[in-house]
């Protein structure tokens, strides 16, 4: 595991979510990286958090590495 991030390298990627999703206005954006072997982890915590809009993008070498993600806007 990561040294900091707890026991799968995530605790702090799960904290700075769940806070991020308090600040955004509805419509507004996240704009993160990553490391590539936490794709599918993330994307299942954005799924649990309610997230929506969310977009994946690789990096020069082919790997997972930055997302987008959004709040969704109020109807």
């Amino acid at each position: 595991g990561a040294i900091f991030g707890g026991r799968d390298g995530l605790f702090y990627i799960r904290k700075f979510l769940k806070e991020a999703e308090k600040h955004l206005s509805a419509g507004g954006k996240i704009y993160m990286e990553f490391d590539s072997r936490q794709k599918n982890e993330i994307a299942g915590i954005l799924k649990r958090l309610g997230y929506g809009n969310v977009n994946f993008y690789k990096d020069q070498y082919g790997r997972w590495r930055y997302l987008t993600a959004g709040k969704q806007p109020l109807v």
